[in-house]
């Protein structure tokens, strides 16, 4: 997709079309969004599209591995908040828990 944009530099006012190939070219920035919307927004289309799939995956993955993590931790907590905050612990009673 080629945006021609104008860009100045010490006063000249300059037009460069960004190519197709190369790093960078598939992202798009708040200032493409703003200045020529009807060209940015197929291709944050396009990256969406393209991201969907690796972020629900992801998403995914990471809240199962929190919840199994929660369970493994949850009895050595257990323990600590007991031996910490338990009627017999170091600090006792004080109204809260790790």
């Amino acid at each position: 997709m080629a945006i021609g944009t104008a860009d100045w530099y010490a006063g000249q006012s300059f037009m460069h079309t960004p190519v197709a190939e190369g790093a960078g070219y598939d992202q798009v920035s708040l200032a493409d969004i703003l200045q020529n919307p009807s060209a940015a927004i197929p291709q944050l289309q396009s990256n969406f599209n393209a991201n969907l799939v690796p972020f629900v995956v992801s998403s995914f993955f990471t809240s199962l591995s929190f919840r199994v993590g929660r369970k493994l931790i949850s009895r050595p907590l257990g323990r600590i908040n007991r031996g910490l905050f338990g009627k017999r612990g170091i600090i006792g009673n004080i109204g809260f828990k790790l």
